[in-house]
């Protein structure tokens, strides 16, 4: 663990920290008009990687040590999205379509503090060595996995932004991360399975690609989650 990461920060602003923790994400292209019917408000718009084509961000997450809660597992759905006339961004800014998790207490903060669509379910991993596989459930059905290969890793910073909706009000909140990650571009490094879960629908209501233009691979994380602030009331 780095502590001059978590003593750089004004802890008047952090929610919680986030000690230990890996992840495996991949980006597959979906289009523009798909994404845009599941969005919250038209002030926000997909980010375009080519014309009418948007990508939608799969991730599954294993926090292992937290200040404030206990371990847990979840697997977050991201739009990548821009919201019109803020400016430029710095960072990436992510829309959270879907948000599972394993334990309760995480999905009451979740919801009670950020408005994050959370909901409770069963998430588990499976690595070999040469690939990691996420796998989630929820109500006895399969509701998506994912499986990204292994890569090689360096320090990196990996700090975004998510977009939310909590009581009629648009909310963002910064999440910064650092730690060894890997990233590449190789479509048959990832690939993800939907299962007959309602939720399982939505996601393939928009269409996804097949393969993945990019996947990462992170096996040793630390974060900082801010607490959030209104940017738009509806």
């Amino acid at each position: 663990m780095n502590d001059n990461f978590f003593s750089k920060t004004d802890r008047r602003n952090v929610a919680a920290c986030y000690f230990d923790w890996s992840m495996i994400a991949a980006e597959f292209d979906a289009p523009v008009s798909k994404v845009l019917n599941i969005l919250p408000s038209d002030k926000l718009r997909p980010i375009q990687i080519r014309t009418d084509v948007t990508s939608i961000k799969l991730i599954g997450i294993e926090y292992r040590q937290i200040d404030k809660l206990a371990p847990y597992n979840e697997f977050m759905i991201a739009i990548p999205v821009e919201q019109i006339d803020d400016g430029k961004q710095e960072i990436p800014i992510y829309y959270i379509f879907q948000l599972p998790v394993t334990t309760q207490e995480a999905c009451d903060a979740g919801i009670k503090y950020y408005g994050y669509p959370k909901f409770v379910a069963q998430i588990d991993y499976q690595e070999d060595g040469e690939t990691t596989k996420c796998r989630v459930k929820a109500e006895g059905k399969d509701l998506v996995s994912l499986e990204v290969q292994s890569l090689s890793t360096s320090h990196q910073s990996l700090d975004f932004c998510t977009y939310s909706v909590k009581d009629g009000k648009l909310l963002k909140t910064l999440i910064q991360i650092e730690g060894q990650a890997g990233l590449a571009t190789d479509s048959k490094g990832a690939k993800y399975f939907l299962g007959d879960h309602p939720v399982s629908s939505e996601i393939m209501n928009l269409k996804m690609s097949a393969t993945p233009t990019r996947y990462q691979y992170a096996p040793r994380l630390q974060s900082i989650l801010h607490r959030a602030r209104e940017v738009l009331s509806f």
